[in-house]
């Protein structure tokens, strides 16, 4: 869970085999074309959420799925809050020669913010272990990265010494985005003008 559903809409249903097996056979039809004008096609499916790592089951059966029906070499990315990171599904991602997305907002102080657990507690300490464990596991894997997430409350400078200090088990950021403002008109009035004074002076001197 994370306090960014504020400025996100959320379900509880989960995917079913049924209904990814309709979207891999839908997005395979339609992809025809594409393969047919390039003389070295390739086409990719990405596992997001909410967490797919909660359904494994179903992602590993449509894996193996699209592995047998696909009309041309198919790339798997996975999406996740890094959280359920661990054990044999790591292996199984590794093996699969998954891209992998862990969403990581900084160190404890900017992530554990807004990326908690239902209990109300940080994922930080987590996720962090996780990913040494990864790097331990499959030292010679290079498609983990993570991507994070920042609003006016996020201390950029802080953020950015933190990517320093541990790069030797943090994954390279493939993409830092700010917190959707369209899909709410409330999320960002819980900030004050000094706090966005304050994230722009440090946007500033990180330039």
């Amino acid at each position: 869970s994370d306090a960014y559903e504020l400025s996100r809409n959320r379900t509880s249903k989960k995917l079913s085999f049924e209904t990814g097996k309709k979207a891999i056979d839908l997005f395979f039809s339609q992809a025809w074309p594409k393969i047919a004008a390039n003389p070295m096609p390739k086409l990719a499916i990405n596992f997001y959420g909410g967490e797919p790592l909660m359904a494994q089951r179903v992602l590993r059966e449509l894996t193996q799925y699209a592995k047998d029906t696909a009309p041309a070499p198919v790339v798997f990315a996975l999406s996740t809050n890094g959280t359920m990171l661990r054990g044999d599904i790591v292996d199984y991602l590794v093996e699969n020669d998954f891209y992998i997305l862990v969403s990581l907002d900084g160190g404890p102080q900017d992530h554990d913010r807004n990326r908690i657990n239902p209990d109300g507690s940080g994922t930080f300490d987590r996720i962090a272990e996780n990913l040494k464990e990864v790097r331990r596991r499959h030292p010679n894997f290079r498609k983990l990265h993570h991507i994070g997430v920042f609003d006016w409350g996020t201390d950029l400078l802080r953020v950015n010494e933190f990517h320093e200090e541990n790069a030797d088990w943090l994954p390279p950021l493939q993409m830092a985005s700010q917190a959707n403002e369209r899909d709410s008109n409330y999320y960002y009035e819980q900030f004050t003008d000094e706090d966005r004074a304050a994230f722009a002076k440090a946007n500033e001197a990180l330039e």
